[in-house]
């Protein structure tokens, strides 16, 4: 893999990359200068300096179109009036 497509490889960080990108940004390093330090997205410093103050972890979210599961309610529902009513469906 050369370096051009590893720059297009989108990967989580690291709990222990997050903290040590932030440490420069504590000490008043702008955001920008520590993402290019440690080879990270300005706007995931960014992000991750927000994240902290309010509580949450800094550890990777999951994505939110990876929860397939808010479509089988619809589906169910479905499959039940189709089983009740029968013939107003094709």
């Amino acid at each position: 893999m050369t370096e051009s497509d590893a720059s297009s490889v989108h990967e989580a960080h690291s709990d222990d990359l997050r903290e040590k990108t932030l440490q420069p940004v504590d000490r008043g390093i702008p955001n920008s200068q520590a993402a290019r330090t440690f080879g990270v997205n300005c706007s995931s410093v960014k992000r991750d300096a927000a994240t902290r103050p309010e509580g949450r972890t800094l550890a990777p979210r999951k994505h939110p179109s990876s929860n397939l599961s808010s479509t089988r309610g619809p589906r169910i529902l479905l499959e039940a009036d189709v089983e009740d009513r029968p013939s107003i469906h094709p």
